[in-house]
């Protein structure tokens, strides 16, 4: 055995057992030695993926393919970084020769699976997951991942059983328990739904970043705590912190004081919020004095949330009056409907990207006289305004709006709010405003399906997707719903 391959046998021994330092040290040790070594090559492309590190990774690793052309390994943990890169497609290509080089691992057909949904191309994804459960029916992850493949194809009672496999194999599989709750929520079963959704706090990637830390003190079980402190911690992004903290005040009748932990872009909008006895942002030094903790979304679980118990009462959101002046202010006043707009949600989020339509999409909507469309659209996805037909005017004052308070005053202005699924929709809608949300064909579980209305926002309307991808049909229905809103009553001001 050479000095080398002796080497390599340790690396890997501190690799298995998680030291990844000590393993790429080693592996470094090796390729300074032997530069041209594809495996370590190779290995210390895969510690430095399982860091994060992914430029890094998938420079060693193309070298090592350069080197050795017919290791499948090889060509499974390109594919695995090119996904983090977004670069599915070239994806699917590594994972098509690997099953070239090995046409029998299914963890293969696994990957090529998720990189296939990731391009939207459900049918065939689902079809590579039968693939690897026929060459291993004992995979937890593969029954997991097919259960999202039969969920994006709308295939909700199957996908519910492919779940359930997955959990009947891996019973503290906390991803499969996750997306079992989420579709049983969609599927308007909160109780079964809420408490197979608690699994998402042991999900070790939900947790990187959600927001919530280490908690060193117990989780709060909803019982009484008189004379004590609760620290309730937002997750997830700025819509379900609007939409959850309805249930503070609830929190609050059970005793004692409770602090809140928001976004910074959401501190002023909850300054004088009902429940909350102390504010803090993630960007403060939080007061550590507190004697249970509770992630936001654990409150409808908490208080055993149905259909018919959510707590709607609007508005739980009030913009503050002085700024609402400002924005009136502001505002042109021309007597026609004012109509404030977003077209796409979060861009860095590539998993969200489904929930976004474009502007120009809009299109048909600029075209309804006795309106004026406001822009509400925050982030790079502004820049299309620059690109819209000349003729199409929309009003821009966002440039003018520095968090959400701003936001509210800006909405409170406002006749309607016209938005894909994004955290405006959900002010809008606790403030009791007429909004109108675009949705996907399969959306996020809170909306339910095949429902117009929501439990949640009693003043909105939901316009869904009949066909996955078609914003078109969506957009046409808007502009006839516009078209009669704009004809039953006169636009009145909200001063």
């Amino acid at each position: 055995m050479s000095k080398e391959t002796r080497l390599l046998d340790i690396a890997l021994q501190y690799h298995q057992r998680g030291n990844l330092k000590q393993a790429k040290a080693i592996y470094a040790q090796i390729l300074s030695q032997s530069p041209e070594d594809a495996e370590a090559l190779h290995l210390l492309g895969v510690a430095c993926y399982q860091e994060g590190d992914y430029e890094s990774s998938i420079g060693l690793i193309y070298k090592a393919i350069s080197i050795n052309p017919l290791n499948y390994h090889f060509f499974i943990n390109m594919g695995n970084v090119l996904q983090e890169f977004n670069r599915f497609e070239d994806a699917v290509s590594a994972y098509k020769k690997a099953l070239s080089l090995n046409p029998t691992d299914p963890m293969i057909y696994n990957n090529l699976g998720n990189a296939l949904q990731n391009l939207g191309m459900m049918d065939k994804a689902i079809k590579v997951y039968n693939m690897s459960l026929r060459i291993n029916p004992t995979s937890a992850t593969t029954y997991n991942n097919l259960g999202t493949g039969l969920k994006a194809k709308s295939m909700f009672e199957e996908a519910v059983l492919a779940y359930k496999e997955s959990i009947s194999l891996s019973n503290d599989f906390a991803e499969a328990h996750d997306n079992l709750g989420k579709i049983l929520l969609l599927l308007g079963d909160f109780r079964e739904g809420f408490l197979n959704y608690e699994w998402r706090l042991k999900h070790p990637s939900f947790l990187k970043v959600s927001g919530l830390g280490e908690f060193e003190k117990p989780m709060w079980d909803g019982s009484p705590f008189h004379g004590k402190r609760l620290l309730v911690h937002y997750e997830q992004g700025f819509g379900d912190t609007i939409n959850f903290i309805r249930y503070l005040p609830m929190v609050k009748e059970r005793g004692g004081d409770v602090s809140f932990v928001c976004q910074p872009p959401l501190e002023k909008l909850f300054a004088n919020f009902p429940g909350i006895d102390l504010l803090h942002t993630v960007e403060e030094t939080i007061d550590l004095n507190y004697d249970f903790y509770i992630p936001l979304l654990s409150l409808p679980y908490i208080f055993n949330t149905t259909l018919a118990t959510i707590p709607a009462s609007i508005p739980y959101i009030k913009p503050d009056k002085e700024l609402s002046l400002k924005w009136h202010n502001r505002l042109i006043e021309d007597h026609k409907l004012k109509v404030g707009i977003v077209w796409a949600s979060n861009s860095k989020n590539y998993k969200l990207r489904n929930r976004s339509i474009g502007l120009k999409a809009f299109t048909p909507l600029f075209d309804v006289d006795g309106i004026s469309l406001y822009s509400l659209q925050k982030g790079p996805e502004i820049e299309e305004i620059k690109y819209i037909s000349s003729n199409m005017k929309l009003i821009d004052y966002t440039n003018q709006i520095n968090d959400f308070s701003d936001t509210a005053a800006f909405i409170d202005n406002l006749d309607l709010v016209i938005s894909v699924d994004t955290a405006v929709a959900h002010l809008a809608g606790a403030m009791a405003k007429n909004v109108w949300l675009l949705l996907q064909k399969v959306p996020d579980w809170r909306w339910l399906l095949d429902k117009e209305d929501s439990p949640w926002y009693p003043t909105m309307r939901i316009f869904r997707q009949q066909e996955d991808r078609d914003w078109n049909s969506v957009i046409r229905s808007v502009k006839d719903a516009l078209c009669n809103r704009r004809d039953a009553r006169p636009c009145v001001s909200t001063i």
